[in-house]
């Protein structure tokens, strides 16, 4: 038995048979959760009764697979959703969006781009994501730009990433990970939005951050902490240090249970889910909660509303860590992810001091489809919301905003329309083929109580 992403992974052998003096098993079968056992037959073995000195011999260097030019500009980067995006240019292609992400063990391409970047699979097998398989390939010679920047040749993975589209609104070629992130220390300024790749041979670090020490599990960072809620202020806690995750923490449901959690430090137990994204690998169902304080390293910080899962499957469902520290955390914090040193280092802003606010919506959630991304779809209406109150149904689309057609503005535009309490908008929807025109006053309410 060995641990595997996100459970225990099993492996029995039998049919043990004497080959040549060694004992060896001929049959195995392999059980993992949420994947359908598979085994294998061995047909026969064959030895080498000599082997070349050039076996043993140590490796080689040869040339780094990556370039930085010594005056390389810093990288303009969005947020989207939460996300890190910036544009990354694929075997000299057009550039398209990209998102950073500390969780990815490796470079991964959205499927859909495979013909655009003049690439081919070549092998297949199955991964688990946060909340959900998900079967992926691999592709060779995948050469990554950017200004000043090229990381050659590559061997990726390969996933069909279009429910990020659809939820993020924004086409994107895929995800940097552990592949790009280990080649560079990559300083990120979220007040500025720009990302500054450095040398990691020369690269030297002289401020006064607080230092996070990561620990590599596969390529993704972790980091020991703990947790604190009433009548437990300090709870062990073994955390991926994931800047692709959109939360300040979600907490697995197996370490939420075996702390009894849901007791202490659940302030909300309506479930939300990925409306309309509940099958894509990503998708996660959690509950609301607030944690006293967190650490993770040697930063701490207090008063942290959080996701606690209630998955029972993938990745937040594994008793192999406690959870995801993500982006409402560092995005207070000028960081560095400075892999060669097994460290990140958050530098505080202004940000860092000010209390977290209050999660509140309007109740609707919105996903975005169509060869633009531009057209905006209600995938649920939350009970008793101002939402609902004002009419929306799933499954309308909302074709136009304050006199604007939809092809004028994006989802992360929308969605920012109805943050805002108190902003008055004419949305004009489409439902069963009827357009009407819904105004509305943004009222927003908590989705923490």
């Amino acid at each position: 038995m060995r641990p595997g992403d996100d459970s225990e992974i099993t492996t029995t052998y039998s049919d043990w048979r004497n080959a040549n003096g060694v004992m060896t098993p001929y049959h195995a079968v392999v059980t993992e959760t949420e994947i359908p056992d598979y085994q294998w037959d061995r047909k026969t073995v064959h030895y080498k009764s000599t082997l070349s000195k050039d076996t043993f011999a140590p490796l080689i260097p040869r040339p780094s697979d990556a370039a930085l030019a010594p005056n390389a500009p810093p990288i303009p980067f969005t947020m989207e959703a939460n996300h890190i995006v910036f544009n990354v240019s694929v075997n000299g292609r057009p550039p398209i969006g990209f998102i950073l992400d500390t969780g990815a063990d490796q470079n991964v391409i959205n499927s859909t781009r495979l013909e655009e970047f003049g690439l081919k699979t070549y092998a297949k097998t199955t991964t688990t994501g946060g909340g959900n398989s998900a079967e992926y390939a691999y592709a060779a010679g995948a050469t990554f730009t950017l200004p000043g920047v090229e990381l050659r040749n590559q061997h990726v993975s390969v996933i069909d990433q279009t429910g990020l589209e659809r939820a993020l609104g924004v086409k994107f070629g895929g995800i940097l990970g552990y592949d790009f992130i280990s080649r560079f220390a990559i300083e990120i300024d979220y007040q500025n939005q720009m990302i500054t790749l450095h040398d990691p041979r020369t690269w030297k670090y002289s401020g006064t951050g607080v230092v996070v020490p990561v620990i590599f599990d596969n390529g993704i960072p972790h980091a020991y902490g703990s947790i604190g809620v009433p009548t437990k202020p300090d709870i062990p806690a073994y955390f991926v240090v994931d800047f692709g995750a959109s939360e300040t923490a979600t907490l697995t449901s197996a370490f939420v249970k075996s702390n009894d959690l849901t007791r202490l430090a659940q302030t909300n137990a309506t479930v939300n889910r990925p409306a309309g994204l509940e099958s894509q690998f990503f998708a996660q169902n959690n509950v609301r909660g607030n944690l006293q304080r967190l650490r993770i390293g040697h930063l701490s910080v207090n008063n942290v509303p959080v996701n606690m899962s209630v998955n029972t499957k993938g990745a937040y469902a594994s008793i192999n860590f406690s959870g995801t520290v993500g982006e409402t955390i560092y995005s207070r914090y000028h960081c560095y992810l400075d892999y060669s040193n097994y460290r990140i280092i958050l530098e505080p802003t202004p940000e860092a001091n000010k209390p977290f606010p209050e999660r509140e919506t309007y109740g609707l959630t919105l996903l975005a489809s169509g060869a633009d991304l531009h057209t905006y779809t209600v995938a649920a209406v939350r009970p008793g919301s101002p939402a609902e109150a004002d009419g929306f149904e799933k499954g309308d689309v909302i074709s136009g905003e304050d006199g604007r057609n939809a092809s004028e503005f994006t989802l992360r535009e929308l969605r920012d329309s109805l943050s805002h309490a108190g902003q008055h908008h004419a949305f004009e929807v489409q439902r069963s083929g009827e357009r009407r025109t819904t105004n509305v006053e943004v009222r927003l309410v908590s989705i923490e109580r």
